[in-house]
């Protein structure tokens, strides 16, 4: 294990104390990495989860987390939570793609032809008025990213955007005994 990780993320009995007040393993983990952080780059970052994924394994694992995926998960609902515009879209959007597919799902064993008309009249009576869905997947289209190619170049501009916050953390990576692990037991890289 590298210097830098056992000093910066190191976790002694205070900072055990501190992080055990948080409930859950996610607001554990999410203080531990910021707290962590700040002592490696002197700032606190707007997303903890923006540093390399070894990191956050490591703490975990100092931490007891099992599962530190669970951080992803609940930063994820907090951001959605934060845009409520955008989460009844998503649902208004879903509602209607699970309605299509079951009603598609009823004509193809049926054998029938598909009616329109009648796949419209089940929307705006299960889901809600087609003005309604119309303007869920317009704002949809607004502030999701664009296709594919035009999604990997914004990428790329994002992740160049960030080189200066993960610069410091790029020597861990290679240093990490979860890097060394595949699910079966065998190591990915050979010295």
């Amino acid at each position: 294990m590298r210097p830098e990780m056992e000093r910066f993320f190191y976790l002694d009995d205070v900072d055990r104390r501190l992080i055990g007040k948080r409930r859950g393993d996610h607001s554990r983990l999410g203080f531990a990495l910021q707290m962590c952080t700040v002592r490696y780059l002197g700032l606190f970052l707007e997303d903890p989860l923006d540093v390399p994924w070894p990191v956050v394994a490591y703490v975990a694992e100092h931490l007891g987390v099992e599962n530190p995926s669970v951080a992803k998960r609940a930063t994820d609902k907090e951001w959605l939570a934060s845009r409520p515009r955008l989460a009844k879209a998503s649902r208004t959007v879903q509602a209607v793609y699970r309605l299509w597919s079951e009603q598609l799902d009823l004509v193809a064993e049926a054998g029938a032809d598909l009616d329109a008309a009648a796949m419209f009249v089940a929307l705006e009576t299960e889901v809600g008025p087609r003005a309604e869905v119309e303007a869920a997947a317009r704002l949809l289209d607004e502030l999701l990213p664009p296709g594919d190619d035009e999604t990997e170049a914004e990428m790329r501009r994002q992740l160049a955007g960030r080189y200066k916050t993960v610069r410091p953390f790029l020597s861990l990576l290679g240093e990490s005994s979860t890097l060394g692990r595949l699910p079966a037991g065998g190591g990915c890289w050979r010295r």
